[in-house]
């Protein structure tokens, strides 16, 4: 069995690194070694130090390079990826779980302290990593997930089980509300697609690879805030909590179409680590329909 030294690996990573850089890719070291660690098995400490690598391993890390190349996201190509410090596959197909989105976890989580038991309905779970992160950080809830996506409720559930909480929710193919049961809920969370119908050209290329199902919010990007403001006070209990993930410069668009129902109170936005408004909380008043 040939393999390489630790010389000939810091040189493969720096080789590749370069690679990556000139071709725009940018973190290019760190992708290189989300790459070489998911092919090893290893960490990045074990990458460096402990690393028995072959040429028949550089000769696979070479094809994930080259898929790389075409901006096909590491998501993607490794099959998986990180949310909430939990694992969640995310084959082709699925939208990729994003970083900021972990603030409308934590301020579900937050906004559910204290309650021993409750009901929470996720709306376009995707993934459906804010429903199972929300799971596992509870104790007696249970959730209903909601995707229009047959492939992505599919994904959801390997998940849910992967990630032992499958017993604790309920994955559904709707359309938001569309031929959901009367029930009520305590909380409804969601992260909808919101991306402006002319931005959908200028995404970056790895973003393209997602489905546009996922991504699409319609002309001004609001269209499913629209929806979900008309709709979910019927769903919720008197005082049950809706929060929705928003874009960059879409919290006050969505707060004032919050605001332009008499169904919510309390509307509040929750700013992300660079200050910008991601997540708006709001109340649900008494509904008598």
């Amino acid at each position: 069995m040939e393999t390489l030294n630790n010389c000939d690996i810091y040189s493969l990573i720096k080789d590749n690194e370069k690679t990556l850089a000139v071709s725009g890719i940018a973190n290019a070291k760190l992708q290189i070694e989300l790459l070489l660690m998911d092919l090893l098995g290893v960490d990045r400490i074990q990458l460096y130090t402990d690393t028995v690598f072959t040429k028949k391993i550089e000769h696979n890390f070479n094809k994930m390079v080259a898929k790389r190349l075409q901006r096909i996201p590491v998501q993607y190509i490794t099959g998986k990826t990180n949310f909430f410090e939990l694992e969640f596959l995310t084959p082709r197909g699925i939208f990729i779980p994003r970083p900021e989105t972990e603030i409308l976890v934590e301020s579900a989580l937050k906004a559910l302290s204290g309650k021993e038991q409750c009901q929470i309905l996720d709306l376009c779970t995707g993934s459906g990593n804010i429903a199972i992160a929300l799971a596992k950080h509870t104790k007696d809830c249970h959730i209903t997930a909601l995707d229009i996506s047959s492939n992505s409720v599919k994904t959801a559930r390997e998940n849910a089980r992967m990630n032992a909480v499958i017993d604790k929710i309920t994955f559904l193919v709707r359309d938001l509300f569309n031929s959901l049961e009367n029930l009520k809920f305590d909380m409804i969370v969601s992260n909808p697609p919101y991306i402006r119908n002319s931005d959908l050209d200028f995404l970056p290329v790895e973003v393209k690879h997602e489905p546009m199902i996922a991504l699409d919010g319609g002309r001004d990007g609001l269209k499913f805030y629209r929806k979900i403001f008309k709709t979910a006070h019927e769903f919720l209990k008197t005082g049950g909590f809706l929060l929705v993930e928003v874009g960059d410069d879409q919290a006050g668009a969505v707060g004032g179409i919050a605001r332009s129902s008499c169904n919510f109170r309390d509307i509040e936005i929750i700013k992300d680590l660079n200050g910008m408004g991601r997540v708006l909380k709001t109340r649900c008043r008494a509904y008598n329909g």
